[in-house]
């Protein structure tokens, strides 16, 4: 176990490089990089600041997203405006890393919709997509894009996961009503389920049939919230850290707690693994994030 020390401010998001030798975990004063981690020592700072989320291309490709998409060249950290330049993107990146899908703000246009290549060529762009309540997802082969859209008011309205296809982004079909608001969502490595996080609890939902139920219901062992949720690369299971201060790992055969760690870090909020499903980072509400071998 390592324990890196950053900047002391909340860590929401962490993130592993492609080849698992970096940890990236972005802040309001920029995006801190542990390059690699096992050196230890203070991380390096690319100048992104308020980044809601952050996914590599490749290998030398980072986009990461703040008031506007951010091109990063890796691991120079050399910042490019991304083709989308619409403001607060939402986005993702395709499986393959050649394409990305993102929808911002535009004056006199509201929420507009866009296809590019990773290079920044435009295959479509769209007016009509509903608002995102959260970043979408490219499922599995990369011909669909799933997202989250509230029907109605806020308050009183319905929540729905929606798939449209990648190459036009028409809408293919929109699930059931969900069981409740959504504050993260995660899908599992093969696609078939989106595990979502309110509060204290997560609700399991299948992507690949209809339900008028989720499909499992965790709920926190305890009072507090949880704050972070990620499937491991195999799917066997799903981590969630909360504000107990702990990193609990679900078996997703039967939803039961398989693993607890508590790294008396302070309150966990954030986690993810490596691509490879070897090692597993959680940050904390001290500014600490924590590497561990998974092991699993």
């Amino acid at each position: 176990m390592i324990v890196l020390k950053g900047t002391r401010f909340r860590v929401e998001r962490v993130a592993f490089s492609p080849c698992g030798t970096a940890v990236l975990a972005p802040l309001y004063t920029g995006i801190q990089v542990w390059n690699p981690f096992v050196a230890g020592g203070p991380p390096a700072l690319i100048d992104v600041r308020y980044a809601t989320d952050l996914h590599f291309a490749d290998a030398h490709t980072l986009f990461a997203a703040n008031v506007r998409l951010n091109r990063i060249e890796w691991p120079a950290g050399t910042i490019r405006d991304a083709a989308f330049n619409r403001s607060w993107p939402l986005f993702a990146v395709s499986h393959t890393g050649d394409r990305y899908l993102a929808q911002g703000n535009e004056e006199n246009k509201g929420r507009v919709t866009g296809l590019f290549t990773q290079s920044g060529v435009q295959a479509w762009e769209r007016t009509d997509v509903p608002w995102m309540l959260t970043h979408p997802r490219f499922l599995p082969g990369d011909q669909e894009f799933v997202h989250l859209e509230l029907v109605g008011e806020w308050r009183t309205g319905t929540r729905h996961i929606v798939a449209r296809t990648t190459d036009t982004g028409d809408e293919l079909r929109r699930s059931n009503k969900l069981a409740a608001e959504v504050t993260e969502w995660v899908l599992s490595p093969d696609g078939a389920l989106a595990a979502c996080r309110h509060t204290v609890w997560v609700h399991v939902y299948p992507l690949n049939a209809s339900f008028t139920k989720p499909l499992a219901t965790l709920r926190n062992t305890n009072r507090k919230e949880f704050t972070g949720i990620a499937f491991h690369p195999g799917g066997k299971y799903l981590a969630a850290t909360s504000n107990d201060e702990t990193v609990k790992l679900y078996d997703t055969a039967t939803w039961d707690v398989a693993h607890t760690f508590t790294w008396k870090v302070g309150r966990m909020r954030s986690v993810c693994f490596s691509p490879d499903g070897s090692l597993a980072a959680a940050g904390s509400d001290k500014g600490q994030v924590v590497v561990w071998d998974a092991d699993l």
